[in-house]
């Protein structure tokens, strides 16, 4: 299902994810929408999903086959999940950081690399202490590292 981006390459799922319509969302996918998509900017629908902390879209997308990392040079959905943790930490309605903490798994479970950087700065790995403090960072800090895994240290 092709769906019609709009100047910033963004698309009706793009908009259902950051305006948290996660019905809209699962069934856009559901319709055939591309897990894989980006808009011009670099930032995919998979980042989107950290990012307004849209855990079950963001398994959901993951599952239809979204790359955990983005593309290069793009923006990691990593950093958005840990983003999502400050971003939402004053909502009363749900569990942010919680939500963060699921979607980080879900991601790091999927392949994402915690040592990739964006842009040239800090690892993920680097930046958790100061995106996500407690729980996540501890998490992504021992977190194996991937080339660790590849050679079955």
């Amino acid at each position: 299902m092709g769906l019609t981006a709009n100047w910033m390459g963004r698309t009706e799922l793009t908009h259902a994810i950051i305006h948290k319509d996660t019905s809209l969302a699962l069934a856009l996918l559901e319709q055939g929408a591309d897990p894989g998509h980006a808009d011009y900017t670099g930032c995919s629908d998979l980042y989107f999903a950290a990012v307004y902390s849209e855990p079950e879209v963001l398994r959901e997308l993951l599952r239809r086959g979204a790359d955990p990392d983005g593309k290069p040079g793009r923006m990691l959905p990593l950093l958005g999940a840990m983003d999502s943790a400050q971003r939402y930490q004053h909502q009363t309605e749900f569990d942010a950081y919680g939500q963060a903490f699921e979607m980080v798994r879900a991601l790091l479970e999927a392949g994402a690399d915690p040592d990739l950087s964006q842009s040239g700065r800090a690892t993920v790995r680097q930046n958790a202490k100061y995106l996500a403090p407690g729980p996540i960072a501890d998490y992504i800090k021992t977190y194996p590292r991937r080339n660790a895994q590849e050679e079955g240290v």
